[in-house]
């Protein structure tokens, strides 16, 4: 079984630019689309680099990093003096700028595709959320290895107005509107070869922002994907080093 936590951890060589910034570790979970953005963005620019996965339910690893369990964050050393940086979209432009790993293509903000995600989030929500707090998902996916994981997310998620009973009463319906959703991905966004969401290829922001909701998916046994979503999912993900959840699946 496939342990996607020690299939990504590498040491960062970034050393080819100036920068006086020593980049230490990238702490993450795997199922946060938050936290893969980072992943894809160092992915497609072939950036090598230590990541460490917690569970979801460990209070103290990420609060200790910031003082808020809040993740990702990149730690980073500046003059011998450790640094910890949250948000992923601070934390690109740091790479970015700071580091200087290449920029990716800008974000172009389509009216359409942000209509297009808002629509499609809850179906995700529904269809991920029973599953990953299941206890069917082996512990190689580290996030949800153990009950107290599992107790965290549900406890979490409820507060926030989130009902696994509701989600689970609809699961026949999420995974039609669900497919629908994705049909329409492919006919509004997926251009020509469907490599990248900007129509060429090389990657970009819309990529990083949309592409780790669709891998997320890939741990609904049962969804009915369109071929070409499912081929730029595919190769997306491995063009950033990124592992699917099909060995998750359920």
């Amino acid at each position: 079984m496939l342990n996607l936590a020690v299939a990504a951890r590498r040491t960062l060589t970034a050393s080819a630019t100036k920068s006086t910034n020593t980049i230490k570790t990238l702490h993450v979970y795997d199922h946060c689309p938050y936290c893969i953005r980072v992943d894809l963005y160092l992915g497609f620019n072939n950036i090598s680099y230590s990541r460490f996965v917690y569970g979801y339910g460990n209070l103290s690893g990420p609060t200790a990093l910031t003082g808020k369990k809040l993740l990702p964050v990149l730690e980073y050393e500046k003059d011998g003096t450790r640094h910890c940086m949250t948000e992923s979209l601070d934390i690109i432009e740091f790479l970015t700028k700071q580091v200087g790993i290449p920029a990716p293509l800008p974000r172009t903000n389509r009216k359409s595709l942000v209509e297009w995600e808002a629509k499609h989030k809850p179906n995700v929500n529904d269809l991920t959320r029973p599953r990953l707090v299941s206890g069917q998902i082996p512990a190689e996916l580290i996030d949800f290895a153990t009950q107290k994981d599992r107790d965290y997310a549900i406890s979490k998620y409820e507060k926030s107005g989130f009902s696994y009973e509701a989600a689970r009463n609809r699961e026949s319906e999420a995974l039609e509107e669900c497919a629908k959703s994705l049909q329409r991905f492919e006919e509004k966004f997926l251009i020509g070869d469907g490599k990248s969401l900007h129509g060429g290829d090389l990657y970009g922001m819309d990529d990083i922002i949309y592409l780790p909701d669709l891998r997320k998916l890939t741990i609904v046994k049962g969804l009915v994907w369109p071929k070409k979503v499912r081929r730029y999912v595919e190769t997306a993900t491995k063009d950033g080093g990124v592992k699917l959840f099909d060995d998750f699946a359920c």
